[in-house]
């Protein structure tokens, strides 16, 4: 994510916050006991999205893990998120 923002943003400096930020984001949401985040299952079982700073974070809860299945800017659609899902 960081190479990707720092190709879109031209600086590595203004991307750096902006991950930072979006990782203690994923730790606050794979904290217990609370599941957050809305479900999405119509794109597929078990995934939930969760807003933030113009970013959706895509997840699923497993048994002891939250595993991330994609971080999109807001802008980007459904589509986006499938394609990611079939790599």
């Amino acid at each position: 994510m960081l190479e990707y923002l720092t190709i879109e943003m031209g600086a590595e400096a203004l991307a750096r916050p902006i991950v930072s930020r979006i990782e203690e984001q994923c730790s606050k949401l794979a904290e217990p006991p609370t599941i957050l985040g809305r479900p999405c299952d119509d794109l597929s079982p078990g995934l939930r999205s969760f807003p933030f700073r113009g970013y959706a974070t895509f997840m699923r809860y497993r048994e002891t893990t939250l595993e991330i299945v994609n971080i999109l800017h807001s802008r980007r659609g459904p589509d986006a998120i499938m394609s990611a899902n079939e790599h």
